[in-house]
């Protein structure tokens, strides 16, 4: 019947057009990836620019920093074969997020959906921080466990807020090798605290320069 053929056409008219807008907002993200590893872009100024996704009024800037989100998960299993150069960003970039309180619950699930992942909410909310906390598992060497550190170093100050993460980054069996000032602080976390001698803001461009350097030797 005609009324039916109607509703099939429209129906993939919308699904054309929703495909299309997919499109659209995974090419910008994608760019803006591009951005920042080629240093036209600070991790400082991509994690100001989500900010600026997720509290737009705009339902393509809201999408744009869900897909963000959802690259970063996608690519995660490949972190390993990344450059020591980019993954030290994508660790920094990492933290940042936890750092900067961008990871809302509505925002993970969506970028979740994406991936086909379906777990809780409050699964949702820690599944960065297990990320950060299953690369430090990683034997020093590695570059999952540089990834790790780069990503620990960028929230490193917020870190006593969550004292139960702080004793499982202690119970790691190689933790007494981390760098001495991660060490300071999740020891100190643990009791929900900051080392004595803390002073904010934590400059940490030149042990992470170290530490990736001497992994490049």
């Amino acid at each position: 019947p005609p009324v039916s053929c109607c509703c099939c056409c429209c129906c993939c008219c919308c699904l054309l057009c929703t495909t299309q807008e997919q499109s659209v907002i995974e090419k910008k993200a994608n760019q803006y990836f591009q951005k920042l590893y080629v240093t036209s872009l600070t991790v400082e100024m991509f994690l100001c620019k989500l900010k600026g996704f997720k509290d737009s009024s705009s339902p393509e800037d809201r999408s744009l920093f869900q897909c963000i989100l959802k690259n970063m998960f996608d690519e995660y299993h490949y972190f390993s074969q990344f450059p020591y150069k980019e993954l030290e960003i994508t660790g920094q970039l990492f933290g940042g997020l936890i750092n900067e309180g961008l990871l809302s619950v509505p925002d993970l699930e969506q970028a979740l959906k994406f991936v086909c992942l379906f777990v809780c909410s409050f699964v949702c909310c820690l599944l960065f921080n297990r990320c950060v906390l299953e690369a430090l598992k990683k034997p020093i060497d590695s570059k999952m466990f540089h990834f790790g550190i780069a990503a620990l170093y960028k929230f490193i100050t917020r870190i006593k807020e969550n004292p139960q993460y702080c004793q499982h980054i202690a119970a790691i069996p190689h933790f007494l090798s981390f760098p001495p000032l991660i060490l300071e602080f999740v020891q100190f976390g643990k009791n929900q605290e900051h080392p004595p001698a803390y002073f904010s803001p934590i400059d940490s461009a030149g042990a992470l320069r170290t530490l990736f350097s001497l992994s490049e030797v």
